[in-house]
């Protein structure tokens, strides 16, 4: 049964180890299968061997002979407990109204709703999932509600906010809060993280993840918050990965952050990054 490991991406452009020709070849730290997600296709430049690598549907719109993402011909998955329990309408609503951001960037992102007990209120909420991914597995999750409390899921690891949508891409962007991350992924920069812990400077997280998500990195933007707190998380960031391939993120008068750029000045996210 040979997969593609999409590390659960679901646009751009990546490249991936092949599960036919790893095992045999002497390189195996090759990924050798370049896969373009937007157009459905994914090739091995070693064997040779094509695979189906478009978004998954859902059992609905699957249809007979349709291979479903990152397959080689025959595994069917079904769809995971988070992508069938979706994002209560009052979020969708709140997100799209009060932050810019689509329901499509939600699910996209993995963001779903629960209710939850929250220890500001003292009772259960229905509160905003920020789901931390690792391999398309859910390792934390950060709850929300509507009045900006929040909490940690409990004795969970601390990892960066999409940390599977900045593996095998060849640039990535630092920002300081999931809400910044879900602007940038809604105009299309899905190879974005969000540092865990707001603007501590303690960057022990990211030892663990620094040669398998940022070692190959060609260039890396720095777009933490315009702020005393967010200059010193810059400062930070900018000694642990190294000033020669950083790129600082200057936003436009009156905003400080990501989605507040996104909210005012929708164009000036899509423009080159300086």
């Amino acid at each position: 049964m040979e997969r593609l490991d999409l590390n659960g991406r679901r646009s751009g452009k990546m490249k991936v180890y092949c599960p036919l020709c790893r095992d045999r070849r002497k390189n195996k730290r090759d990924k050798s299968v370049s896969v373009d997600l937007d157009k459905g296709v994914a090739k091995c430049h070693y064997c040779g061997e094509v695979f189906k690598a478009s978004p998954q549907p859902s059992p609905k719109e699957r249809v007979k002979g349709e291979t479903p993402c990152g397959n080689s011909l025959r595994d069917v998955p079904a769809p995971s407990p988070l992508e069938r329990a979706g994002v209560r309408p009052e979020h969708i609503e709140w997100f799209y109204e009060k932050r810019g951001i689509s329901r499509q960037t939600l699910e996209r992102m993995g963001v779903s709703s629960k209710e939850e007990w929250m220890p500001q209120t003292g009772k259960k909420e229905w509160v905003i999932c920020f789901n931390y991914y690792e391999n398309g597995k859910v390792v934390n999750t950060k709850y929300r509600d509507l009045e900006k409390n929040f909490k940690m899921m409990g004795g969970a690891e601390v990892i960066p906010y999409n940390i599977d949508g900045i593996k095998g891409t060849p640039e990535c962007i630092c920002v300081e809060g999931e809400i910044d991350a879900l602007s940038f992924a809604e105009i299309g920069r899905t190879d974005v993280i969000s540092v865990p812990t707001g603007a501590n400077t303690n960057l022990s997280w990211m030892d663990r993840f620094m040669e398998s998500h940022f070692d190959d990195k060609k260039v890396i933007y720095i777009a933490v918050d315009n702020d005393n707190k967010g200059l010193e998380l810059r400062k930070a960031l900018l000694a642990r990965l190294g000033t020669e391939r950083c790129k600082i993120m200057e936003y436009p008068q009156g905003c400080k952050d990501a989605n507040e750029v996104l909210q005012a000045h929708h164009p000036a996210l899509r423009a080159p990054l300086l």
